[in-house]
């Protein structure tokens, strides 16, 4: 690529030539803007743009589970040109009708599923529903607890997702995720005067 691309947020995007070196070189950068931006949302929907294109998903998305971890709900989404986004329709979606959803993460917390087709009718049609053909989600947790997971899901066809891919998308999902804990904890915490 000789030009870079620009996303949403005005800022500059270059992913062929500022991650070559590897992967660690993006969940360093990564780090940094959740370290250095005073705004995690927006510092959020920027690591999605920028991961999403990185590795040429369809969708990057965050879902975090209700305070009773009954429900969860789409927080944050990106969606690559062509895709629709599903974020409204996913709020307060029950757990239980999904069957037991926690399940499908492994004891390394990822669920990778290269054809939703081997999957349960029901997430099937979930899945489908959103025109998703392969998904790689990494949960994530707080004391042990279940409280959501990230996402990234390919629309066009199914994939097959390489060890370094998953353990990229892994570790970058890791540190979005201690972020949006500490940032949730810093908001519940009153202000002592």
């Amino acid at each position: 690529m000789d030009e870079a691309e620009y996303s949403f947020l005005g800022t500059a995007i270059d992913s062929e030539k500022e991650f070559s070196d590897g992967p660690d070189n993006l969940a360093r950068y990564v780090f940094r803007i959740l370290y250095d931006m005073e705004d995690i949302d927006e510092a959020v929907q920027m690591i999605l743009e920028i991961v999403g294109k990185q590795f040429d998903v369809s969708r990057a998305y965050v879902f975090e589970s209700s305070e009773d971890g009954e429900c969860c709900s789409n927080t944050y989404e990106w969606c690559n040109e062509g895709i629709s986004s599903e974020m409204k329709q996913l709020q307060n979606v029950n757990y239980k009708e999904l069957g037991d959803y926690e399940a499908l993460f492994q004891e390394d917390h990822i669920f990778y599923c290269r054809d939703i087709q081997s999957l349960s009718p029901t997430l099937v049609e979930l899945f489908e529903s959103q025109g998703i053909h392969s998904t790689l989600q990494c949960a994530f947790y707080d004391n042990g607890i279940f409280r959501g997971f990230i996402g990234f899901d390919e629309c066009t066809g199914s994939r097959f997702w390489t060890r370094e891919e998953v353990s990229s998308l892994s570790l970058i999902s890791q540190i979005l995720a201690t972020f949006l804990k500490l940032n949730r904890m810093e908001a519940e915490t009153p202000v002592k005067e």
